[in-house]
């Protein structure tokens, strides 16, 4: 009969995660802090001192009644620095201001809406607290704000309005107006939509990186889950592939070089953590997306510092999609725009049929991973509002599912089992830009999935 295979206890694993981020955080403040390094040394030089004095006593009298008040006084001294120091150390390591910060926003399909978190909220404060006796704008500009869409942006602030407030040379009326900007802050990030499809996170911190002064901290708030550019959670397999991971890592550097974030510290927060319609990450694939972040911003020269603490909600309200990072359980869907699927003036007929089956292949390819755990793939199609109609045609109607269908016989014909395939045409795009038409043409696939495993 065969064995089952021993699990870990969830205490265990526990312990284990605490242990992990407990050895993090010293690792954190111990490499930016080299006189800390050397005052945590001496402390254990003179213990291991003090325990010398102490055992030697022991041998050679056979009692500690000889010992002095000095060595007594020094243990007890030496044991107390050391537990302030062990208690300083096991604090997640906060990175010291600067003169200016870049935040990069999650403010994307996949993750939960931006939250300036205890620490975040610290280092922002302190940023402006820098900035005494400087006016709002002068304070606004010490920010750099970058959306981790599709094509990543700076974020104007100087344009938004935020009724910010000059910063008071006085040290306590300038706590007061840097909590009160703070919150102004984090209020309107939280709900700041996206301004594309798509996300990509890593190219958002180059391009933060890119506008701000050498030296100055990045700090990334939101899952880390970009479904292209160079860390394509989405489509290339990195959750699953550590061959893959690897070679992506590798490929940063020998792309942008191994200096290109010299001096920077990229501090994340929420790395893993999601919001629907993204399936959510077990623990281990959440390590896995820190684990390539760290692995990457290193590979690029720079240093890296993650908060582990989860981030909940949900995401901002937009129509902008995300494609889903496959995890193997739960519905994948996958939005296809006419970038990709482009269809003729009118029709149901493609522009380039290679094409849509190159953009159709990662849809097969999921199928035939396990086709016995998927239990439907619906296609639903739409087009654009150009005359921005109130109602849609019957005309309408029938070309957005006649595009539904075209797209369920090429899937047919690539090999996916015609009784799981099902087509429906949904009229209109959600989009509705007469400016951006092209976002509503669109054939949107979702995977339906029962995996026993999950």
């Amino acid at each position: 009969m065969p064995r089952t295979p021993a699990v870990a206890s969830p205490r265990l694993v526990n312990w284990q995660q605490k242990g992990f981020v407990l050895f993090a955080n010293w690792s954190d403040h111990l490499s930016a802090s080299t006189p800390r390094l050397v005052v945590l040394l001496l402390t254990v030089a003179a213990l291991l001192a003090v325990v010398g004095r102490i055992w030697s006593e022991r041998r050679t009298y056979g009692t500690l009644s000889f010992l002095g008040a000095a060595t007594k006084w020094t243990g007890v001294a030496v044991c107390a620095a050391l537990a302030l120091q062990v208690v300083q150390l096991s604090r997640p390591y906060a990175v010291p201001a600067t003169g200016q910060l870049a935040v990069v926003l999650g403010n994307t399909q996949n993750s939960p809406a931006p939250q300036l978190g205890h620490e975040v909220s610290k280092l922002v404060e302190s940023t402006m607290l820098l900035h005494k006796g400087e006016t709002a704008q002068e304070v606004l500009e010490a920010f750099t704000f970058v959306s981790a869409t599709g094509h990543p942006e700076v974020v104007p602030l100087a344009s938004l309005g935020l009724p910010f407030v000059d910063v008071s040379r006085n040290d306590t009326r300038a706590k007061r107006d840097v909590r009160k900007n703070a919150g102004l802050l984090q209020e309107h990030l939280k709900g700041l939509p996206p301004a594309d499809n798509g996300a990509n996170y890593l190219e958002a911190i180059l391009v933060a990186a890119q506008n701000v002064d050498p030296g100055t901290n990045i700090l990334v708030v939101g899952s880390g889950l970009s479904d292209s550019g160079d860390l394509d959670f989405a489509h290339d397999n990195l959750l699953t592939n550590e061959n893959r991971r690897t070679e992506a890592v590798e490929e940063l550097a020998d792309k942008y070089g191994s200096q290109y974030l010299a001096g920077v510290t990229v501090s994340f927060s929420g790395l893993g953590d999601t919001a629907e319609p993204q399936y959510p990450l077990s623990e281990k694939q959440r390590g896995i997306v820190r684990e390539v972040y760290e692995q990457a911003i290193k590979a690029l020269g720079g240093r890296v510092e993650i908060d582990t603490r989860s981030l909940t909600g949900s995401p901002v309200s937009t129509e902008f999609v995300v494609d889903a990072t496959d995890t193997e359980c739960g519905p994948l869907d996958r939005t296809f725009t006419e970038d990709a699927i482009e269809f003729v003036s009118d029709e149901a007929r493609y522009v380039d049929a290679d094409k849509v089956g190159a953009a159709l292949q990662g849809i097969v390819d999921i199928y035939n991973r396990s086709p016995q755990n998927v239990t439907g793939i619906n296609i639903a199609g739409f087009i654009a509002n150009p005359s921005q109609a109130e109602k849609i045609s019957r005309g309408g109607m029938k070309l957005s599912r006649d595009r539904a269908r075209a797209v369920l016989r090429s899937l047919a014909d690539m090999g996916v089992a015609r009784s799981k395939l099902h087509a429906e045409g949904r009229g209109f795009g959600p989009h509705n830009d007469p400016d951006r038409l092209e976002l509503d043409r669109m054939v949107k696939v979702t995977i339906d999935r029962d995996n026993p495993d999950c």
